[in-house]
C-alpha cells in the first residue's frame, strides 16, 4: 500500500509535467494541422469564387479587345516580355485576395 502511494506521489511530483507537456504538444500540433488544412480548403473555395467573378465581369473579353487595338510591333515587344501572362497572374491574384477578404 505504501508503495502505491509512493508511486502516485512520485508521478505527481515528477512525471505529471512531462505528461501534460506532451499532451499539450499533441493538442497544439493537431490544432495547427487542422488550421492549415482548413486554410487550403478555404483557398480552393476562394479561387473558385474568384474565377466566377472574373467570368461574370467579362474581363477577359475586354482585355482581349484592348490587346487587339495594339499595333504589331508593340505587341511583339509586349509578348516578348510576357506582359499578358504577368497581367493575367496579377489580375487573378487580386481578385482572389478580394474574395478572400470578403469571405
Amino acid at each position: 500500500m505504501i508503495e502505491f502511494f509512493q508511486l502516485v506521489s512520485d508521478w505527481l511530483n515528477n512525471d505529471v509535467y512531462t505528461f501534460f507537456d506532451s499532451a499539450f504538444i499533441k493538442i497544439t500540433s493537431w490544432y495547427v494541422i487542422w488550421m492549415m488544412e482548413s486554410q487550403i480548403v478555404f483557398l480552393k473555395f476562394s479561387w473558385d469564387v474568384a474565377k466566377e467573378v472574373i467570368e461574370s465581369l467579362n474581363l477577359s473579353d475586354s482585355i482581349n479587345d484592348a490587346w487587339g487595338t495594339v499595333d504589331s510591333t508593340t505587341m511583339g515587344y509586349i509578348t516578348f516580355f510576357k506582359l499578358p501572362e504577368c497581367l493575367n497572374i496579377l489580375m487573378n491574384a487580386y481578385v482572389t485576395r478580394l474574395v478572400m477578404a470578403i469571405l
